[in-house]
């Protein structure tokens, strides 16, 4: 009897083992990779955000200054492919007078990151987003106007 044949009890096991093996490890490590760069993307998004934002509100401490924070904050959304939710930003005063000299104040950016792939009757059951948040610190120097 030839070592190499095969009996027939033996026969498409190959392709048993390897649909079990992609169904139960493989598709759950493509989505895994797939919700891990969602957050990633939204992370740096707002990480972005907040960077500029906090650099506009230290160089235009006011109401116009907002305005275009809020404005490169909601850019950096975009240009990420995110929605921006109108609560994206708040400034916090840390430390008075907020702005003036020596002052401090913190930017909170924030938003809702959907997981992939689910069907939309799962929202109204589950809950299918995560929250994302960044903050940046912000000081004016001791010469600021207030």
């Amino acid at each position: 009897m030839n070592p190499d044949a095969t009996t027939d009890s033996e026969q498409g096991e190959v392709t048993v083992e390897f649909l079990v093996v992609t169904l139960l490890v493989l598709i759950p490590l493509i989505y895994l990779v797939l919700t891990i760069s969602e957050l990633q993307r939204a992370g740096f998004a707002l990480e972005a955000g907040a960077r500029e934002a906090s650099r506009i509100l230290t160089a235009k401490p006011d109401a116009k200054g907002y305005e275009l924070a809020f404005s490169s904050a909601a850019l950096a959304l975009e240009d990420q492919g995110i929605d921006v939710p109108p609560e994206l930003m708040s400034v916090t005063c840390l430390k008075a007078p907020c702005p003036g000299p020596s002052g401090e104040a913190e930017i909170h950016l924030k938003t809702q990151v959907t997981l992939p792939l689910l069907p939309d009757f799962l929202a109204q059951h589950l809950p299918v987003s995560i929250p994302v948040e960044a903050t940046r610190s912000i000081q004016w120097g001791p010469y600021v106007a207030p």
